[in-house]
């Protein structure tokens, strides 16, 4: 976003006539006194005949007399001074304020001019042309970054996030049933959870095996103990 600093001619007409103040594409700013919704001798005005457009400038006005900015005098100096020079930041820190108390109007220029433009606080003027809105004097009128912010401005669309689902596993159960005869019987039932119900019966036979009988081992006579020799 260009924010020009209109220039210190006034209060003639047609005293906004050094660029970039004049181009369209640049966001003029005119100076008030500060503290009232007055314009300031010192600051220039439309409509622009440098380039022989006649179009409307400033764009807006802001305060700008006996403000409070930083010096060349040293490091960490501060001194008090008017002029448009000190009423173009206040538009640049609305611009930033605006871009981040809504993110959508980010690199929209023209969106982000319109925003502060519509919530302006219009003065109407009739010294350099028509009463406006805007008009040659104080453009769309005085700065309020709060109805700008408040004022309903666009907010970006949300982009959808997918979401990831856990898919349910089947749990089975399980019944068997036994006989005592010899040939027994075995079925088992098995239930997933879900919309269909399965059914699987194993049906198998065993015979049962005989019992072995024990063999019977002789037993074992000692050997008879030598007699020693002679």
């Amino acid at each position: 976003m260009m924010v020009v600093a209109a220039g210190n001619s006034g209060p003639g007409c047609s005293t906004v006539s050094d660029p970039p103040s004049f181009y369209a594409a640049s966001y003029t700013v005119g100076a008030l006194t500060t503290g009232t919704d007055t314009i300031a001798g010192f600051s220039s005005r439309g409509p622009v005949t440098a380039d022989g457009s006649n179009r409307i400038k400033p764009d807006i006005a802001a305060p700008g007399t006996n403000t409070r900015s930083c010096s060349n005098t040293g490091d960490s100096a501060y001194t008090t001074a008017s002029g448009t020079s000190m009423a173009t930041p206040h538009i640049s820190g609305a611009m930033a304020l605006l871009w981040s108390a809504v993110p959508g109007l980010r690199h929209q220029i023209t969106n982000s001019r319109n925003a502060l433009n519509n919530s302006a606080v219009f003065i109407t003027s009739t010294l350099c042309g028509t009463a406006g809105p805007p008009n040659n004097v104080y453009g769309w009128g005085r700065v309020d970054i709060l109805a700008a912010v408040t004022g309903g401005s666009p907010s970006p669309t949300p982009t959808a996030t997918a979401t990831a689902t856990a898919t349910a596993t089947a749990t089975a159960t399980a019944t068997a049933t036994a006989t005592s005869s010899p040939s027994a019987t075995a079925t088992a039932t098995a239930t997933p959870i879900g919309s269909a119900t399965p059914t699987a019966t194993a049906t198998g036979s065993t015979t049962p095996r005989p019992t072995p009988t024990p063999r019977v081992h002789p037993s074992i006579r000692p050997r008879p103990t030598p007699q020693p020799r002679p």
